[in-house]
């Protein structure tokens, strides 16, 4: 998907032969899917300069769609939605020059408020070493896994689709551009509380924050969690207590981390790390391979080590195509807005302004740019 986003800041702006989309909308029945007739179906286009939706239609009794655009942008990105039971689903993002024959079928679900239950797949933290201020940035990747087929929603009273806890005393807590809603994500006490949908499959949810800096940091164990990955860039540090087993000093980008991993049953209890005095030589290095978890953890890898004299890096990183899906949402809602005031019309502009400026500073991360 990144060499398709960096067509946006890396290719100039060309009208020319159009585009379709073509594909269907099938509504999840137990493990299969039927066909969605009737579902309304918009096509989006996101440029860095303008865009919003250019075609629509309702699907017809196959639940079939055939959107297209007569002029495209050869630096756009295309992509289909439609709404179901107040959930928006996104297909994959194309350009000008990757449109297929066919995209993949829009799969959506029903809802429920009481199940199923939200699990962990995976929690990926990263303890940067202590900053001008004193605290430990933290930067967690969360995959939160629906294993049912019904989205799970909240409910009223309020009854979030997921709870999970972080270490005591956070402060500076940002939620970066995953696949949940960053208004839907809060830090209430010590626990993370999420009342975006979660339709099933598993999302990923990214989040940071800082901690106070200390000789030890108690990480939680509220839920069971299929896999656990702790990197901290203290390599001094040592595992007091918990359900994880040190393996030795990861390098990324030329720096080392210290890698914990492990798998955390339920019935509570907490991840202890003690700090040490002294890194480190770089002679102790060992070589680690942690296997798909690394994997998902080096694409953070170019912001959680960027780093600034004097400053404190807490904000987490941002999913070029996440930013680019909320900028396609944002137009759309403007669009079904009837009756928009001055007043709807500066804030919409204001927020697309700042997702832009933020799609841009993702796509250069991701590129290397400085």
């Amino acid at each position: 998907m990144l060499p398709l986003l960096l067509l946006l800041i890396a290719a100039p702006p060309a009208a020319g032969q159009g585009v379709r989309l073509r594909g269907a909308v099938r509504v999840a029945s137990g493990a299969d899917s039927v066909p969605l007739p009737g579902a309304w179906v918009v096509l989006h286009e996101v440029t860095m300069a303008a865009g919003g939706a250019r075609d629509s239609m309702r699907t017809n009794a196959r639940g079939r769609f055939d959107l297209g655009v007569a002029h495209a942008d050869s630096a756009a990105l295309y992509m289909v939605s439609t709404t179901y039971r107040g959930i928006t689903y996104f297909s994959e993002a194309l350009t000008r020059a990757t449109v297929k024959d066919s995209i993949a079928a829009l799969v959506v679900f029903d809802t429920s408020s009481t199940s199923p239950e939200i699990s962990v797949a995976q929690r990926h933290i990263i303890v940067r070493g202590a900053g001008s201020t004193g605290g430990h940035p933290v930067l967690e990747l969360i995959g939160l896994a629906n294993d049912g087929h019904v989205a799970r929603v909240a409910g009223e009273p309020p009854r979030p689709t997921w709870v999970g806890r972080v270490p005591s005393g956070a402060v500076n807590f940002n939620v970066g551009q995953g696949d949940l809603s960053p208004d839907a994500v809060q830090l209430v006490g010590d626990s993370l509380v999420v009342t975006a949908p979660i339709p099933p499959g598993v999302k990923q949810l990214i989040v940071s924050y800082d901690v106070p800096s200390g000789r030890e940091l108690r990480i939680p164990i509220d839920q069971r969690m299929e896999r656990v990955l702790v990197l901290f860039e203290d390599t001094t540090v040592t595992v007091a207590e918990g359900p994880v087993t040190r393996r030795g000093v990861q390098v990324f980008n030329d720096a080392q981390f210290a890698v914990f991993d492990g798998a955390a049953p339920a019935g509570g209890g907490a991840m202890v790390f003690r700090f040490g005095r002294h890194g480190m030589r770089s002679s102790t290095v060992t070589l680690f391979v942690v296997g798909i978890a690394a994997a998902l953890l080096l694409f953070a890898m170019p912001f959680i080590l960027r780093r600034r004299p004097n400053a404190v890096v807490t904000r987490p990183f941002e999913s070029p195509d996440a930013l680019a899906r909320q900028i396609a949402l944002l137009d759309a809602e403007h669009d079904r807005q009837p009756n928009r005031t001055p007043t709807d019309e500066t804030t919409y502009r204001e927020r697309r302004a700042a997702l832009k400026a933020r799609l841009a500073a993702a796509l250069a991360r991701a590129s290397g740019q400085p």
